[in-house]
């Protein structure tokens, strides 16, 4: 195509007789390049050639329920740690149900008496057993010694989307203690 010219494409997708109920999704990758862009401000292009390759990437995610679909999550190995002024997370997502888990990481720090310091959150989907690492920026002050506690909840809440295709599960939650030595 050339430039500004527009092609409608249209994907049509029957599931097979027999498919089992459930939650089936795709990606559908679009990627569109552009000529090459030449570089200006080299002083000698007889020998050495600069150049810019442009592609643009749209990712569209698709899926398809069949029949009755359930979801959920369950946590374990919740683990944290303080590195520079980072606080990093990890933790152990196993998807339960026939559909996606998609919802949102919630993690909030306290110190030892509960104040809340900071919260953070994170959109999720769940759709294989994985163990995401979030790393959160801790603004400024520096932490003190002492002891602090991580609560880590992952629910199927989601801002971004509209809460009627978010299939709803029951919360989880944890906590894990953090020592500032």
């Amino acid at each position: 195509m050339g430039p500004r010219e527009r092609q409608t494409v249209r994907l049509l997708a029957r599931p097979p007789a027999g498919l089992a109920d459930g939650e089936y999704w795709l990606r559908i990758v679009i990627a569109a390049q552009a000529g090459r862009v030449p570089i200006t401000g080299v002083p000698d292009t007889t020998a050495i050639q600069v150049g810019l390759t442009l592609e643009v990437r749209t990712i569209i995610g698709v899926n398809y329920r069949k029949g009755p679909v359930t979801t959920g999550v369950t946590l374990s190995q919740l683990r944290a740690q303080i590195a520079g002024d980072s606080l990093i997370t990890r933790a152990r997502l196993e998807r339960r149900g026939n559909a996606a888990f998609i919802g949102t990481i919630r993690q909030t720090l306290t110190d030892s008496s509960g104040h809340v310091l900071a919260s953070y959150q994170s959109p999720i989907g769940v759709y294989f057993t994985m163990e995401p690492r979030l790393a959160n920026v801790m603004r400024p002050p520096r932490r003190a010694r002492g002891r602090y506690w991580l609560r880590y909840e992952v629910v199927t809440e989601r801002e971004d989307l509209d809460p009627t295709v978010v299939l709803k599960a029951p919360a989880v939650r944890d906590s894990v203690q953090l020592i500032i030595p």
